[in-house]
């Protein structure tokens, strides 16, 4: 064992370096936009066991004493239930034949769509990047295909993920001791899943890039390296949640200075003009909200920049 972890924290860091410094505003403001259109703006603190929010909260309860019999169904029907049923119904109805309810069925799913496939593409991009220490937004269509392929990746995980929320909840309605069979393997079933999406970003996605590779490919030589290299790829996952945290926490304080630093002035400003008339304190608020984006994707760049490094240098490790 190696510990590649370890020693890439260093060269990652000498890395960003080299792509970020001196100061270039092109090359933070490219970064910035190729930032945005990831959606890791927010910096979002590292969870365990995996990245992302894929918990869950329930709160169920059943008696099992109570039976249909033991209670007569008159007794908790509501005087409003018909009202209801006939408010339901009518707009069930009126939506059906309605074009806008139509457009909006169409229109909302595939602006989803959209923004998860140029999400998945921005994805490469980043990486590319990080790469070639210079960003362009041009390597968006080197990866079109790619970004669909990580967008079908996506979608499957994110049903996975719903399909397994239902296999926890349904047996919470039947009795205590369903439930504490089924939810240590629906549990189980979340870090599996945790784990082939860390691995297909953190691993299959540079080999797509390095090796002109499909996901498919990529995913397999990830096991492979996973099954060759266990103790370092642990390591590595456990060192990228660490550095996130910490770095994530730097920046949390960062940002909230930064953001009452700025809040203080203007708030005077459009409270003053507020006095003359509400509306002038609304262009007031408008400014405030673009500072705000700019300031988080400014700050965003650094982070975002040295954390693909050192994913990038543990890969060209691992491979080799």
């Amino acid at each position: 064992m190696g510990w590649l972890a370890f020693d890439n924290i260093e060269e990652a860091l000498q890395d960003s370096k080299d792509i970020l410094l001196p100061f270039d505003l092109k090359v933070w403001t490219l970064f910035a936009v190729i930032i945005l259109f990831t959606g890791h703006v927010t910096f979002g603190f590292p969870s365990m066991p995996v990245p992302g929010d894929t918990g869950f909260d329930s709160d169920w309860s059943y008696d099992s004493a109570t039976s249909e019999t033991s209670v007569p169904e008159t007794s908790i029907q509501s005087p409003f239930s018909d009202d209801l049923d006939n408010f339901i119904g009518e707009a069930t109805e009126s939506a059906s034949i309605s074009p806008l309810f139509l457009i909006l069925l169409v229109l909302i799913p595939g602006m989803l769509l959209f923004l998860i496939y140029v999400t998945s593409v921005f994805e490469f991009v980043m990486y590319r990047s990080v790469k070639d220490k210079e960003p362009k937004l041009g390597y968006f269509r080197e990866y079109l295909g790619g970004g669909i392929q990580y967008m079908i990746f996506n979608i499957g995980m994110a049903l996975l993920y719903i399909l397994t929320i239902v296999v926890l909840i349904l047996p919470l309605t039947v009795t205590l001791w369903s439930a504490l069979v089924v939810i240590p393997i629906g549990l189980l079933l979340f870090v599996i899943l945790g784990g082939i999406s860390w691995l297909v970003f953190n691993i299959a996605l540079p080999e797509m890039i390095y090796n002109d590779k499909n996901i498919i490919e990529g995913f397999t030589k990830s096991l492979e390296i996973l099954k060759s290299e266990t103790a370092e790829v642990v390591l590595f996952w456990f060192m990228k949640w660490a550095i996130s945290l910490l770095i994530s926490i730097g920046v949390l304080t960062i940002v909230v200075s930064s953001l009452i630093l700025l809040a203080i002035p203007l708030f005077i400003i459009g409270f003053l003009l507020a006095l003359i008339s509400p509306w002038l304190a609304v262009p007031i608020g408008i400014i405030f909200a673009i500072l705000v984006i700019g300031l988080m994707l400014y700050i965003a760049v650094p982070v975002r920049v040295y954390l693909y490094s050192y994913i990038l240098n543990m890969y060209e490790d691992l491979v080799q």
